[in-house]
């Protein structure tokens, strides 16, 4: 039964734990802004924002909903495109509109998640890393053009280098990039039970051991929402001793790819992991589930 804030309010729900969180916002919540396309984590329409308190601050990641158990939002922040709305457009908002980012709409307001999330974790303003927070949000009308368009402007427009990350949510308040309310979002999720093991009530031998899921959810969804399911601790140790290189499996490939360490051993390696998948699932997939498994969401989502 997980706890969780979800937007504005909290929420105790006794829908299966491997529901996928796609579902439970356009279902569950009858909010129908968060768009159920592929389903396979390849085309970002879905994407909502997780938040959790992490090294002290509170920290947001992109995730695919389609690819999200329900269960693993424990103890953290739900954000779909309703919450971060107001009565007037935002600034990305405004932006995707004043530069002709916007036709069909289908995937607007997975690509406004995309971008918000950049503002959220970006170290600075780069419109090269821009482009590639929303490179796994396909345009169907190919409005690409438009998109680069938008994030220059906005780009030009924030210099997020000034924005430490313990001060962001209160700066992209100030932008009005976020609502009022994310300023006490922190305070809240410290009031909620943290992530827990095995259910008291499920023997540990009859509980799935979950590390990630982006594959799981696309072969064995149905199945798995009838299921308990256990999510293994994500304690992404990287270690160098001697000529030996430890990586904890549960690793997420994203840690990797912005691993100090490693980039150390493989100056390219942020560069190269930009191909495997995208950034969205880089963020829930780890390195042993994915590597043992063959994992097809590891194909790169891409811009045309």
């Amino acid at each position: 039964m997980p706890e969780f804030l979800f937007n504005t309010n909290r929420i105790d729900t006794d829908l299966p734990p491997g529901s996928r969180v796609l579902d439970f916002i356009r279902d569950d919540q009858g909010l129908p802004g968060t768009r159920s396309a592929c389903r396979e984590g390849d085309c970002g329409a879905c994407l909502v924002l997780a938040g959790s308190l992490r090294d002290g601050y509170l920290q947001y990641l992109p995730l695919n909903s389609c690819l999200l158990p329900l269960a693993a939002l424990q103890g953290r922040h739900l954000v779909s495109i309703e919450g971060i709305g107001t009565d007037a457009l935002n600034p990305i908002q405004q932006a995707l509109v004043g530069h002709g980012a916007i036709q069909c709409g289908y995937c607007t307001p997975g690509l406004v998640m995309a971008i918000t999330g950049y503002f959220l974790s970006a170290a600075s303003t780069s419109l090269e890393d821009a482009i590639h927070a929303v490179s796994g949000n396909l345009c169907r009308c190919a409005g690409y053009a438009g998109i680069e368009r938008a994030l220059a402007a906005l780009c030009g427009q924030f210099e997020l280098a000034a924005s430490p990350p313990q001060q962001r949510i209160s700066d992209l308040v100030g932008w009005r990039i976020l609502p009022l309310y994310f300023l006490d979002i922190a305070g809240r999720l410290r009031a909620l039970p943290a992530a827990e093991g095995v259910p008291d009530d499920v023997p540990e031998d009859d509980a799935l051991p979950i590390a990630g899921g982006t594959d799981l959810l696309v072969q064995k969804g149905d199945a798995l929402a009838r299921q308990p399911l256990h999510f293994l601790p994500s304690r992404e140790d990287i270690q160098l001793a001697g000529q030996t290189c430890r990586i904890d499996a549960s690793t997420r490939i994203e840690t990797l790819r912005t691993s100090a360490l490693l980039q150390t051993l493989l100056p390219d390696i942020g560069e190269d992991f930009k191909l495997i998948c995208s950034p969205a699932v880089r963020q829930q997939a780890t390195l042993g589930g994915n590597l043992v498994n063959a994992s097809p969401i590891w194909r790169y989502v891409s811009w045309p």
